[in-house]
């Protein structure tokens, strides 16, 4: 069984006393997570006496709203046209499920956005990654971890062309930028930290923003009036993002252009030399378009070298 009785509570614990605003709560969502971690919980009366689920009134606080079945916290993930919030393309909403729950929610989405970039030398290959998950890991639980509930304030994830932003409102005492890199956010959640490592959850998430500035320089975390905002940037452009580039500029395309990707799709084992031959220009023009058409992501080369074919995506 687990108890956290025992456990040292900030004297700063807003969520422990905080009365939650409904209090029929139910936790299916929240045993079901641990007993699947290989915790003997029974969903029964006696896990409000295992966790500190009730406030000194005998009523449900906000550790157990946020673990509830009932959460009413929403988190949200934006994904934005470009490199600013001008544009909003599209967003993910997690709510109405246990913390716990949306924690790895959201961490799912953020690991799936990876993709591999195979670069080529003339002494072999090296594989590359968009972003370093691990360390966008780390940043994301800390926010999780450190966010100011109490104020119902919870953390917000944010994509654009060129990077992940993480961002939050952290402790309200004594926090500096040299705190936040180092990981020494206040106050720190006692109760959260030890769930979300029960969990399995963390990762090694205490260095996490000073791994990050490790990696990626001091101008990946700004700090100001307690809103942390960490960035994670991408090695290279997404597929998705040139996709969609590609929507807008493909009515861009000269008349050249439009031939050869013409001619490509009748015969798509042609070479850049038979095409030149084909349509009158020069090979080396040929090739041009070639690199550029793959660059929108309208062209794709497939097969081996010697028995290659072209694929025209559909981008429409």
């Amino acid at each position: 069984m687990l108890y956290f009785t025992g456990m040292i509570i900030n004297d700063l614990d807003y969520l422990k006393e905080r009365e939650a605003v409904i209090q029929k709560l139910t936790f299916q969502q929240f045993v079901s997570k641990m007993v699947g971690l290989g915790y003997k919980l029974k969903y029964n009366r006696s896990i409000y006496s295992q966790f500190p689920f009730k406030n000194k009134k005998g009523k449900f606080n906000l550790y157990a709203y946020m673990l509830s079945d009932q959460n009413p916290f929403t988190l949200t993930i934006n994904q934005y046209e470009g490199k600013n919030k001008a544009v909003l393309l599209k967003y993910t909403s997690y709510k109405g499920s246990c913390l716990l729950n949306i924690m790895e929610q959201c961490y799912y989405y953020i690991s799936m956005l990876d993709e591999i970039k195979i670069e080529r030398f003339e002494s072999g290959k090296r594989e590359r990654p968009l972003f370093d998950k691990d360390i966008a890991r780390q940043v994301m639980i800390q926010a999780f971890l450190h966010t100011r509930w109490f104020e119902l304030l919870p953390p917000a994830i944010s994509l654009f062309d060129d990077r992940l932003e993480i961002e939050f409102y952290c402790g309200i005492f004594g926090n500096s930028l040299a705190q936040v890199q180092n990981g020494n956010i206040n106050p720190i959640d006692n109760f959260l930290e030890s769930l979300v490592s029960l969990a399995n959850l963390d990762k090694e998430s205490d260095i996490g923003m000073q791994a990050l500035i490790n990696k990626y320089g001091k101008n990946s975390i700004t700090f100001e009036n307690g809103k942390v905002i960490a960035r994670v940037p991408f090695a290279f452009e997404t597929t998705l993002t040139r996709f969609r580039k590609a929507r807008y500029e493909h009515l861009l395309l000269n008349d050249a252009q439009k031939s050869v990707l013409r001619y490509i799709y009748d015969n798509p084992q042609a070479t850049a030399k038979e095409i030149a031959q084909n349509l009158s220009f020069s090979e080396i023009y040929v090739k041009k378009i070639f690199v550029y058409l793959k660059e929108i992501g309208y062209l794709e080369r497939g097969g081996s070298k010697k028995k290659g074919f072209w694929k025209i995506n559909n981008l429409s």
